[in-house]
């Protein structure tokens, strides 16, 4: 039974999800009401959406830089343009590709292309994310310490405990002795898999081993750029929140962000349409915020992610047109 589903998702993966979508809208829009929803969108503080949208285009640039930096630490030699190109196209398929692995399945093709280190890339990518994962772990289970919206269940405990595990595991893997462990783990595994693996599995080996290497200066650098890019998406999720009139607390939006992160992780819908409002829903209600305004907030954010979404839509027309090249170099990658 478990293959047959696995068989029937994998073959109507996109109609399912289009359709869970559709479907998970519908019962939002039906709970809160087509009326109330749209007082609340008529209502928006334009200043207040336009800055959400400046400081989702900082955001947009802060991110190229910190995933160009984490390649260049790695060894590829490649440009901020041409990293900002590969997450323009990344943040213009996230809005028809379900999840974010996806997107950044097209990213690592689109830097694969344009360096010729296919191994490399993946492991930047995966570097990145770990990087850019850190603070809303870290900051968003201090959040839940201070602030738990569940009185009665152990959130903020698991939550905390997670975020300790997570840290810990981190610093026993960057660390040299418990890199001697984890290297020999490695070796097994790839002793274990097809000829065809190894040489692949060994360079991705390589390229997480030159992390390692790097000074106390850099990964300063890695921290600080993290630490930017998170506050700037507070104060993104801010400005969508006041842009509808809501005075949330900061404590509360550094937890929720926390959710919506892990939620971003999973291919469920597309853009994370429904699955982010109805988050919202509930995490907004312990502030006493009306549904149909917590609905308006997660239309704000999908709305940003189409503003990004035009600058990778004009990149894809350009290189429609000739214009921009994904392979700069000509050369095969």
């Amino acid at each position: 039974m478990l293959r047959l589903i696995a068989k029937i998702w994998k073959g109507h993966s996109a109609a399912l999800q289009v359709a869970f979508t559709a479907v998970l809208l519908g019962l939002l829009i039906r709970v809160v009401g087509w009326r109330n929803l749209l007082e609340g969108l008529s209502a928006v503080h334009w200043p207040w959406l336009l800055a959400n949208y400046a400081v989702v285009t900082i955001t947009f640039l802060a991110m190229g830089v910190c995933l160009r930096l984490v390649l260049v630490k790695l060894g590829v030699e490649i440009s901020v343009g041409r990293v900002l190109l590969a997450n323009a196209l990344a943040n213009l398929y996230a809005l028809v590709l379900p999840g974010d692995l996806m997107a950044g399945v097209s990213k690592w093709g689109v830097l694969a292309i344009a360096t010729g280190e296919r191994v490399k890339v993946l492991a930047g990518i995966v570097l990145n994310k770990l990087v850019l994962g850190l603070s809303p772990l870290v900051f968003g289970a201090l959040a839940l310490a201070f602030e738990s919206p569940f009185s009665s269940l152990p959130v903020a405990e698991t939550a905390v405990t997670v975020a300790i595990a997570v840290v810990a595991s981190i610093g026993f893997v960057l660390h040299p002795r418990g890199a001697e462990v984890v290297d020999g783990w490695l070796r097994a595994a790839s002793r274990a898999v097809p000829n065809a693996l190894q040489r692949p599995i060994e360079k991705l080996h390589q390229a997480f081993s030159a992390f390692r290497t790097l000074g106390a200066r850099d990964h300063l650098q890695l921290l600080s750029l993290s630490l930017l890019i998170f506050w700037l998406g507070i104060l993104s999720f801010f400005c969508a929140t006041r842009a509808l009139g809501l005075n949330v607390s900061i404590v509360t939006l550094v937890w929720i962000s926390l959710a919506l992160f892990i939620a971003r992780l999973l291919p469920i819908t597309f853009n994370n349409l429904g699955v982010r409002e109805g988050l919202l829903i509930l995490a907004l209600g312990a502030s006493q915020v009306a549904p149909a305004l917590s609905v308006g907030v997660g239309l704000v954010m999908f709305s940003s992610s189409i503003w990004v979404g035009l600058l990778g839509a004009g990149c894809q027309l350009a290189i429609a047109l000739g214009r921009v090249r994904l392979n700069p170099t000509g050369t095969p990658p």
